[in-house]
This record gives C-alpha cells, structure tokens and sequence, in this order.
C-alpha cells in the first residue's frame, strides 16, 4: 500500500468515531470554560463601575413629580400685633391683630413645595378680615445654575365690613435667596360695593387695587440674631374715583431665632402721607421637627417656610 493509503488506514482503525467525537467535545468543553472565566473576570472588573452607575441614578433621579407634595402639616404658626403712626393712619391698613397658620409638606430639594395659608385679622375697631392662600415653591438642588427659591401665590381676602369692596384677590411672584429676596404683588378687588367711595374720610385702604414690590436683604446673620431689611414702591387706586397714589416703603425686620421678631416699616405717598408701623410677631416653628436644618443650596428651613410677605 501507498504511504497515504497507510495514513488512511490508520486514521480510521486508531482514531474510531466515538474517539473522535470524544476529543471534539472536549475541545468544546474547554473552550466554553475560557469563554465563561473571561466573562467572570470581566464582570468583576466592571463591578464597582457599575454599583457607582446605580447610586449616580438613584441620587439624580426626580425625587418627585413636579406638583407631587407629601402630607400637609401645621409648619408655622404666628401670632401679631401692629401700631401705626399718622395722620391718616385710621384709613390706612393698620391697628390690627394677626394670626396665621402654615400648612405643607416635606421640602425636598429639587422639588416643587406647596403650602396651604389661612390668615386671621382683627382691627381694633373689632372689625375682622380673613385671607386664605395657596402658595408654591420650588426648592433647588445642588445641580440647578439657578440657586434660588422661586415661588408663586394667589390669596383670596374677605373683609365684611369695611367700606367699599368686601372681597380681594391677590397674586405674587418670589425670588428669595440667601441673602437677596425679590417680591412683586397685585391686588384686584370685587363684588359688591357697601357704598360708593369718593370722599377721601371713606377710603379703604384695606382692599382696593393695589401694585408693590420690593427687593430684600438680610444684612446681619449671626448666632441667633438676624437683621433684615427691604424697600419697594407700590401703587394704589384708593377709591372709586380712581386716585391715583405712588409711594414708597422701607422696612427693617430685626429678629431672634425663628420664635420673636419685630417688623419696623415706614411708607410714605401722597394721599396717606407718612405711615410708621411697628408689627410684633410671635411664631411657633414646627419645621424645625424632623427635617434636615439646610438644603443643598444652604437654604434653612426659616427661609424655606417663611411667611409671604403681603403690603
């Protein structure tokens, strides 16, 4: 026989099927074992990489939908006092006793808070009014360029017996930092009317079509004391026969802690002439019970919940 036919023999007798088989599945057997280690190997190497995507997802995910709020709670309750002083101090809004309560939920950063607002006034002619807000707030996180509280309201303010108009409503927009606040608010009131207003004795001062704004500053912030100051011009229709007044308004708000303070203002246009107010406020903080003391953005809870100011 030929050499290759020798070759061919012995390949047939010596490596049989079932040998050859043997030896193929072997040779895939070891080849699935590399493919697998490289795949665990792989895995670890990637692991760690991996559990860092899961926290960044977890971390920068919405913590809500942007109108979601968890369950309102009393967050802020108020009770004040304010005196005024000037010529025409008794048609203006002043000699009243105020009381407020604040209802929202948990400020989360990067979300957007809302706040239920019920105010009560009593004058000291023992007439009363009664205001009730909605108001929102959006709180940043620390990825937003923007760090700044935005915030939106709208008020509904009823006063049965003053003369003119009984019902009100107002809307503002807010801008409110660490240091710098910036707030603007319009009054439009409606209904009926007690009687017409055209003498200057009946004005209210109370409700009626109203402009102002104002930008704000916190001058001094240390330990437990905090000093605060704001000026702004306003705008006024005072009665039915479409007077027109501009003015302007300063105020110094010095404080201790978030339980006392005293609201010092100073207004001044040409129809009520020159108004000196002194508003005493006593609050009960109730944020200030489990929740963390500042956001991302250095915000405190004080600045958080605090009280939308109103002219």
């Amino acid at each position: 026989m030929t050499s290759e036919q020798d070759n061919f023999f012995l390949f047939n007798n010596i490596f049989e099927p079932s040998i050859i088989q043997e030896a193929l599945d072997y040779q895939g057997l070891n080849e699935n074992t590399e493919t697998l280690a490289q795949e665990v190997v792989q895995e670890e190497e990637i692991a760690p990489y991996l559990a860092q995507s899961i926290d960044f997802t977890e971390e920068y995910l919405p913590c809500c939908a942007p109108f979601y709020t968890s369950p309102f709670f009393p967050k802020r309750v108020a009770l004040s006092h304010t005196e005024g002083f000037g010529d025409r101090i008794r048609s203006y809004r002043s000699n009243y006793s105020f009381a407020e309560v604040c209802f929202a939920g948990e400020a989360e950063p990067g979300c957007f808070l809302s706040m239920l607002d019920l105010r009560g006034y009593r004058f000291d002619n023992t007439k009363y009014a009664l205001a009730a807000g909605i108001v929102g707030r959006y709180i940043p996180s620390c990825d937003d360029c923007f760090c700044q509280i935005l915030g939106i309201n709208l008020y509904y303010d009823y006063a049965p017996k003053t003369g003119g108009y009984h019902q009100q409503l107002g809307g503002g927009a807010e801008i409110l930092g660490t240091r710098w606040d910036f707030r603007g608010n319009f009054y439009v009131p409606f209904g009926e009317r007690k009687r017409k207003c055209c003498d200057r004795k009946c004005v209210n001062g109370w409700l009626a079509y109203t402009y102002n704004a104002e930008i704000g500053y916190l001058i001094y912030n240390c330990g437990p004391f905090f000093l605060y100051s704001a000026v702004g011009p306003y705008y006024i229709i005072t009665c039915e026969c479409k007077e027109r007044q501009r003015g302007a308004s300063l105020r110094f708000v010095p404080q201790y802690k978030d339980f006392l303070a005293l609201n010092l203002k100073f207004s001044y246009d040409s129809f009520f002439k020159a108004i000196f107010q002194a508003e005493i406020i006593i609050s009960v903080p109730f944020y200030q019970i489990g929740v963390p003391e500042r956001d991302p953005c250095g915000f405190t809870n004080r600045q958080i919940y605090q009280r939308v100011e109103r002219l």
